[in-house]
């Protein structure tokens, strides 16, 4: 907040007084005095002191000594004080082939978190927290410090199509919504890496055991075409890579076997030795290797491999290289192995980018994917294709409506107990309801499906609760009639909870909910100021809350402002001066929003003789309305000027008096 006015008023008083003294020189003059006699008499002690200690310890101490305190690579200097600090994780955001929307990932709960895993990742000590904050003169908020990206959804039609046009949008849609997709891509690519390097992990260890004669690969095939001893394969090098590219064009079946089996182990490594791979020319036989239909085993090491190397940058090799029809054939194998590993391939090259997220669907995966989620064999096989599908939607531009329309999987989030299954299923939702009210209407036809998502609010993970709630807040774009389905289903109680939620974007997606509830229709907002203790908490993150928080929550504030119904109400509960603490902002858009709720706020003042202005000018509204006439921004300037004119008319005359 900008004090700047505060701290002119503060000391303009005692500038004055000094002005009526008849000897302010003559007191700086002593002062000066008395600072240099303390100056000399402090050099005077400090080299007695030193003296004595020389005397003392002899000429060891003038041996080199440290130039400062040792500190741990765990701790750092603050203000003179050694403060720990707990380890933090970097966000690696890497895009792949170009594309700023997809990222490629291997895992079906690699999920698009946005910032939910920041709160862990970016905060220090609270001490050091605190310390930092004092001297930069911030705040001490005990809220979490991640960030996030919340956007709106698109305006709606029906009843008040007009005002949803202007305020359903909160920021900018395509602005915010680009921000959420782009933060989201590093996320999503860090927790892909960390699952990948688990299973690779976890299934080379296994390997090796095997190998030492502690028993099969767990998993994995015993023998191929009845040959035993096939997975005492031993691990290979890099330097074994052009020999096992040979053995998978090999007539023998146990060494095209060797061959992609050891492939695959050498491709199972936290950095994949993709770009080799690719050089050496693995990518025709694996993909040739699909097709072997008397071989199980053999596809699925096959398939294995090119999920690894599809994994990195080189998913569009993995297309060029025809992956694409024998992978979707492979959703049909007799093998449940099989086909989840196809659909984990698929997946990888579906979240890459919008072409090869079509090309994809073009190549008709949607329903055999569906048909596995429907009737899924294991449990592994149905987190990895409900990912899968969440990879077929998501992405702009959205997936054809007729698209959107096939994916049946309400039933997952009224059935399934698998936490992984119902947040993928929920993203895809999400991705589903972001667009036009159609998608919206997609999801209204089960409205046993909105209760199932309002009861997820609820849960304890937080990375259940976000595409719950994005989904939720996609439907609250749309018309009004859509907005009410939300309402009706009961979720106002829970926002409270999530206004207080310890993670920042969720309590920023919340806001941004409310606010495009608080756009909707006259009952639509008076079932919102009747909700107990909601709206005076999002009054308090106005006031105090972290930035992000703030501007979503002066978007539902301005938003129950324009309701002239309403206005009087939210006055009473505290609006007016957040607001006008906001005009400082630095964002000109969210300065506009405050400035059209505080001309409403007036001219609900005016038709009913309240004393709305004297309240604004007592918040230093006045005096910032001022300032902004000579804002930069014309639409700012226009404005403010408007204001002023209409509702203070004699303040430029007193001032000239």
């Amino acid at each position: 907040m900008d004090c700047s006015s505060n701290t002119d008023s503060k000391f303009r008083p005692i500038a004055m007084a000094y002005t009526y003294r008849e000897i302010p020189r003559k007191r700086k003059s002593w002062g000066l005095v008395w600072s240099r006699v303390g100056f000399y008499l402090t050099m005077l002690v400090g080299i007695a002191s030193i003296a004595s200690i020389v005397k003392r310890t002899g000429p060891s101490f003038l041996e080199k000594q440290p130039s400062q305190p040792q500190v741990s690579s765990k701790s750092t200097m603050i203000g003179g004080f050694t403060l720990p600090i707990l380890p933090r994780k970097v966000s690696k955001s890497k895009s792949i082939s170009g594309s700023e929307d997809f990222h490629t990932s291997s895992s079906p709960s690699n999920l698009d978190q946005d910032s939910l895993r920041e709160d862990s990742t970016t905060s220090g000590s609270p001490l050091e927290s605190w310390y930092i904050l004092s001297l930069r003169g911030g705040s001490t908020n005990p809220g979490g410090t991640l960030g996030g990206d919340s956007g709106a959804g698109s305006g709606g039609g029906g009843i008040g199509a007009g005002r949803k046009e202007m305020f359903k949008q909160g920021l900018d849609e395509n602005t915010a919504r680009r921000q959420r997709e782009d933060h989201a891509i590093g996320l999503r690519k860090n927790k892909r890496e960390e699952r990948m390097n688990k299973r690779r992990f976890i299934l080379t260890h296994n390997l090796n055991q095997s190998t030492q004669g502690q028993g099969p690969d767990e998993g994995l095939p015993a023998s191929v075409g009845g040959i035993p001893g096939a997975n005492a394969i031993p691990p290979p090098t890099l330097n074994d890579l052009p020999q096992l590219v040979i053995s998978l064009k090999s007539e023998s079946l146990y060494e095209r076997f060797k061959g992609a089996q050891g492939l695959r182990k050498l491709l199972s490594v936290e950095s994949p030795p993709a770009t080799a791979a690719v050089e050496v020319g693995a990518l025709a036989p694996l993909v040739a290797l699909l097709s072997h239909k008397s071989s199980t085993e053999l596809q699925f090491e096959a398939a294995w491999a090119l999920t690894n190397i599809a994994s990195t940058d080189y998913t569009r090799q993995v297309v060029q290289a025809g992956a694409v029809p024998p992978l979707v054939e492979l959703l049909s194998s007799a093998s449940a192995d099989v086909r989840e590993q196809g659909a984990w391939c698929l997946g990888n090259i579906a979240g890459d980018c919008p072409e090869l997220r079509n090309l994809v669907l073009d190549a008709k995966a949607l329903d055999p994917i569906l048909a596995n989620i429907q009737q899924p064999a294991s449990l592994s096989l149905l987190r990895n294709t409900v990912w899968t599908l969440s990879n077929l939607c998501r992405g702009k531009p959205p997936v054809h409506l007729e698209v959107a329309k096939k994916v049946h999987i309400t039933s997952i989030v009224r059935q399934c107990s698998d936490e992984d299954t119902l947040i993928d299923a929920c993203w895809a939702f999400s991705y589903i309801t972001d667009g036009e009210n159609e998608r919206i209407d997609i999801l209204l036809e089960h409205r046993d499906v909105i209760v199932g998502l309002v009861k997820h609010l609820g849960s304890r993970s937080a990375t259940l609760v976000a595409p719950a709630l994005r989904t939720l807040g996609n439907v609250v774009t749309g018309n009004d009639g859509q907005t009410q389905a939300v309402l009706d289903a009961g979720i106002l109680p829970q926002l409270l909870t999530l206004l207080q939620h310890p993670k920042k974007s969720l309590r920023k997606e919340t806001c941004w909910l409310i606010s495009n509830i608080a756009a909707g229709d006259r009952k639509q907002i008076s079932m919102l100021l009747a909700e107990p203790r909601l709206i005076p908490e999002v009054l308090q993150h106005l006031s105090w809350g972290q930035w992000e928080v703030r501007e979503e929550a002066a978007w539902a504030i301005s938003n129950l402002c324009m309701s002239k119904n309403h206005v009087q109400k939210v006055v009473e509960m505290g609006a007016i001066r957040p607001l006008c603490e906001l005009l400082t902002a630095s964002d000109p858009n969210l300065v506009i929003v405050v400035l059209n709720a505080i001309e409403s706020i007036l001219q609900v003042s005016e038709e009913q003789g309240l004393d709305y202005d004297e309240r604004l000018e007592d918040a230093d509204g006045l005096d910032k309305l001022e300032e902004l006439q000579g804002h930069k921004n014309e639409e700012i300037y226009l404005k403010a000027v408007g204001i002023l004119e209409r509702y203070f008319p004699g303040e430029e005359d007193v001032g000239e008096d």
